[in-house]
């Protein structure tokens, strides 16, 4: 079995997508194995506590949170704890505004 390391030592192995799919979302993975791109699309019961999962997930470079209603600022707090993230869009999420995106100003993303 492949394995990458994440934040804090936790596994991004292929295996350890069981949390973000719990939650509905799409996973895609290198061919080392390692999650590289997360889309949640329309999933209402989302929340911004969910997505303090993400960081265990250091080689994100794609995510996408598409009208989801419970996304906010909080939520994308935990943002820049992705530390290869370069793509981001949160179409549709209404609770972020300006002030959220406060957050990701320093991270080095394409912000929808």
């Amino acid at each position: 079995m492949l394995l990458g390391t994440g934040l804090n030592g936790a596994s991004t192995d292929a295996a350890d997508q069981t949390p973000l799919k719990a939650l509905g979302a799409d996973v895609y993975t290198n061919e080392a194995g390692e999650v590289v791109e997360v889309l949640f699309i329309s999933i209402e019961s989302l929340t911004n506590e969910d997505l303090a999962i993400l960081p265990r997930y250091s080689t994100i470079e794609s995510l996408s949170i598409i009208d989801c209603e419970g996304i906010g600022g909080a939520g994308i707090a935990h943002l820049p704890d992705l530390p290869m993230l370069t793509e981001l869009d949160l179409s549709g999420c209404m609770g972020v505004d300006a002030h959220a995106l406060v957050h990701v100003s320093d991270c080095n993303t394409s912000k929808s």
